[in-house]
């Protein structure tokens, strides 16, 4: 054994006895200086600025006994997500192309581009049905946090099979992936931050500076993406459904919250959970950017207001029970069936409880394929107004990534010289009226503090 670890016991013994006084006699009080434990003080801190956030929302929450008050409480959640994001776009001309097209068992494939700011642009994929009554209802796709965007396998055979079943879908590259990474390594195909989550955030701490977020940036091309998919000859625009999975459910969530086009939504495994709970843990549900909007807490602003814009109207959430400590926090699943009986008592108010739907998996984070059967099953009912269930998916077949591409090189920087994040915040710079930085990001800084003498020491 090694010898640090040998001890007598009279040495043992000799060492408790000198101590033990001091232990017994607790009037002997230390004379040096006592500082705070560093290591809690954000925690604390974070913990007491979400502990009153969360009494503040739920006593207004607590209000909500009529259908009138409701709606009072849906224009509030309107206005103040779109005042954290840092309000919208001005709509511009989306400058729409068809690329090409390709011919598929049971629909049309049409690889298209359009711009949701003047030279931002958007690569997507619009899946067309072959074999259903026109005109059809339309679902926007919003994509996870997939490395190759719309082309993502899992997210591929969800597409092709909506469109089998009769619906027309739009799936875009969100920014920071698929066609549209702007941090490219040598290949212009894959991110040299390492992932998309590094592409959102590098460009919100950017925007943020600036007055604008990576929220709005990204809710402004799901916003445009369903002009297109509204405006299209073959959509029905009374019968609009989004829907994602993980990044892109959470998209869907600020969607529903923004746009009254949509008739149903469907949340797959996204970010369902509330920031600021009663009992903090740091660093709690921290997401990518756009998922965390800045000066929230005072106004008790939390994600799941976001949904009270949309009720009464078809909602699917669905978690997937290993997400509590796969993917998000702890409290992902607890937090979010208790926000979901939140919800569900204002459908009941507004007289549509049936219109709330709850769905949960065992699998892992990923749009698997009983979480796509029940999706599927919910647009069935809130979209066709059939009971008719789907047991089975159609067949699917995921394409390669340059199949799918609406540009030549895979990246829309080099082929149609798209502007970047970087350069929409280098350019809001000259616009913008300098502030301080402590305003900029919303920090509260003490005024009147005074350096205090801690403990002088001689000179000599």
């Amino acid at each position: 054994m090694d010898s640090r670890f040998l001890i007598s016991r009279r040495t043992l013994f000799g060492a408790a006895a000198a101590v033990m006084p001091v232990l017994q006699g607790q009037e002997a009080a230390y004379t040096g200086v006592k500082y705070r434990r560093y290591s809690k003080c954000l925690p604390e801190y974070l913990k007491e600025i979400s502990a009153v956030s969360s009494k503040m929302r739920l006593a207004e929450l607590a209000k909500l006994s009529t259908p009138e008050l409701i709606v009072e409480r849906q224009k509030w959640a309107r206005q103040t997500f779109w005042r954290l994001i840092g309000g919208g776009y001005e709509k511009t001309p989306l400058n729409a192309k068809v690329i090409g097209t390709l011919e598929r068992d049971g629909y049309r494939l049409q690889k298209v581009t359009y711009e949701s700011r003047p030279g931002f642009h958007i690569t997507a994929n619009l899946y067309i049905p072959l074999r259903s009554r026109r005109p059809f209802a339309g679902i926007l796709f919003q994509m996870g946090h997939s490395p190759n965007g719309k082309a993502a396998p899992l997210y591929q055979r969800c597409c092709q099979a909506l469109a089998k079943l009769g619906y027309l879908v739009l799936a875009f590259d969100p920014m920071g992936q698929g066609e549209r990474i702007y941090y490219p390594d040598a290949s212009l195909h894959r991110s040299r931050l390492g992932s998309p989550d590094e592409e959102h955030s590098a460009a919100g701490k950017q925007l943020m500076l600036v007055g604008h977020t990576s929220t709005k940036l990204q809710l402004w091309d799901a916003v445009r993406s369903l002009d297109y998919l509204a405006s299209h000859p073959l959509v029905d625009p009374k019968r609009l459904g989004s829907t994602g999975q993980s990044g892109g459910a959470t998209l869907t969530m600020f969607l529903a919250c923004c746009d009254d086009r949509l008739s149903a939504a469907a949340v797959m495994s996204g970010n369902t959970e509330n920031f600021a709970l009663p009992d903090f843990q740091a660093p709690g549900s921290t997401d990518d950017a756009e998922q965390n909007f800045i000066n929230a807490a005072p106004v008790g602003f939390d994600r799941w207001d976001t949904l009270y814009p949309f009720a009464p109207k078809p909602l699917l959430v669905s978690v997937s029970d290993k997400d509590f400590f796969g993917t998000y926090s702890p409290d992902y699943v607890e937090n979010s069936w208790t926000e979901y009986q939140r919800l569900k008592k204002a459908y009941q108010v507004a007289g549509n409880p049936d219109n709330l739907h709850w769905n949960s998996s065992p699998l892992p984070h990923s749009l698997a394929y009983d979480s796509r059967l029940a999706m599927y099953n919910f647009f069935q009912k809130a979209l066709r107004n059939t009971e008719r269930v789907i047991t089975e998916e159609p067949a699917t077949k995921p394409e390669a990534d340059e199949v799918l591409w609406a540009t030549e090189s895979g990246n829309t920087v080099k082929s149609l010289g798209s502007i970047t994040p970087f350069q929409i915040a280098q350019k809001q710079i000259g616009r913008a009226v300098p502030q301080p930085l402590e305003r900029l990001l919303k920090i509260d800084r003490a005024l009147g503090a005074r350096a205090t003498v801690l403990k002088r020491v001689p000179s000599s």
